[in-house]
Order: C-alpha cells, then sequence, then structure tokens
C-alpha cells in the first residue's frame, strides 16, 4: 500500500498522461530517479521504460530556451 501511494504522489508532481495513447508517464531529468521509478512500478507489477530525450524547450516570458536532458518513465499497470 505505501508503494502504490509513493508512486501516486511522485505522478502528482510531474506525471502526465499522453494524450494520444493514454499512458501515464513520469519525466525527471535525473537518471537514478528514473531508474527508482523503474524499480517501484516493476516490484508493483507493472512495465515501465525509461527513454531519454537530449533537446527540450520551454517558453518563458514569451521566448523560447533550451532545457536539460530529460528522462521519461513510460508506465503500464497491469
Amino acid at each position: 500500500d505505501i508503494r502504490i501511494e509513493v508512486l501516486k504522489g511522485l505522478m502528482d508532481t510531474d506525471g502526465t498522461v499522453d494524450k494520444k495513447t493514454g499512458m501515464p508517464y513520469f519525466c525527471t531529468p535525473s537518471y537514478q530517479l528514473a531508474k527508482d521509478i523503474k524499480f517501484l512500478v516493476e516490484s508493483l507489477g507493472g512495465l515501465c521504460s525509461i527513454n531519454c530525450k537530449e533537446k527540450n524547450t520551454y517558453t518563458y516570458k514569451g521566448e523560447k530556451k533550451l532545457g536539460r536532458k530529460a528522462y521519461i518513465c513510460t508506465i503500464k499497470m497491469n
């Protein structure tokens, strides 16, 4: 029960759902956190894959800026 609540809390902060596929995913600049998410999801019987997105952009005060590398954990719970 605690592991599920931890995963829910993490998803509440940096998790979202892909609009096209409906798959939940978690995004973080920390590779270690991405590996920990994968471990947590798999310990609950789910599947998790980690992909790295090298070039991220964001808009700040109307100006497009280059962001940090991000690790995207795609989650599938059974």
